[in-house]
């Protein structure tokens, strides 16, 4: 998979959202050679994901999070590396300037981080995650679109850091279960040449696209269609 990596543009910053246990234990054997190549190859900069779900009011940004993934894993504690206030989407970041108190807040939205990562024009990366849990801009999109089936909630978090940080928060939550057909989308958005894809020798699938293109087709659909990324009977 390492070899693979140089093979995506980086003529900007990226977001990649990955699952490294899917392609085998050896790359977690590879791990420093992997840091080398993913700070050697964007050297725009990158952000990983840091999520944080649940209900728990207190969020410990100084212990990890096991569910965060081996990528994070290998990232938070490096040298200069840094993590955005955000007790929900929060990202590790490395090699590139940025504000996350404009953005602890939100979870989408023009308010948000997602909105951040349009207005830079950055790409969205894949490594091996399933598609359902590798494209939260899906829901971003949901939000500029404000769709029916999701309402506007607020509540207050905890940040433990290197000092406590309360914050009222605000997300895009689901009405009522929903179900998501998020394959379907990657696969007419690969058609749509919104996204590219490797194909690795075995059969597994990094897909990279520009994050302002796949938003702006996104909305498009969204708008045409308002259930467009749901599964509909």
């Amino acid at each position: 998979m390492l070899h693979y990596i140089r093979k995506i543009p980086n003529k900007n910053p990226v977001i990649i959202h990955s699952d490294l246990l899917l392609f085998g234990k050896k790359i977690l054997n590879k791990k420093i050679e992997l840091k080398r190549i993913l700070i050697k190859h964007f050297k725009k900069g990158f952000f990983i994901p840091a999520f944080n779900f649940g209900k728990k009011k207190t969020i410990r940004f100084d212990k990890f999070d096991h569910s965060m993934g081996a990528l994070t894993k290998i990232f938070i504690n490096e040298k200069n590396t840094k993590r955005s206030l955000n007790p929900v989407h929060s990202y590790i970041y490395k090699n590139i300037k940025f504000d996350s108190n404009k953005y602890k807040n939100n979870s989408f939205g023009e308010k948000s981080i997602f909105n951040y990562f349009y207005q830079k024009k950055m790409l969205w990366i894949n490594l091996g995650a399933s598609n359902d849990s590798s494209f939260t801009i899906f829901h971003h999109a949901e939000d500029i679109c404000n769709v029916s089936y999701r309402k506007r909630i607020s509540f207050k978090r905890k940040i433990i850091n290197k000092k406590k940080i309360q914050i009222k928060y605000f997300y895009f939550a689901r009405k009522k279960k929903l179900i998501y057909d998020n394959n379907k989308v990657v696969r007419i958005m690969i058609k749509n040449k919104i996204l590219k894809e490797i194909i690795l020798k075995n059969n597994y699938i990094i897909t990279y696209g520009n994050f302002v293109n796949i938003l702006d087709f996104l909305v498009n659909k969204i708008k045409k269609n308002e259930k467009f990324l749901l599964k509909v009977n």
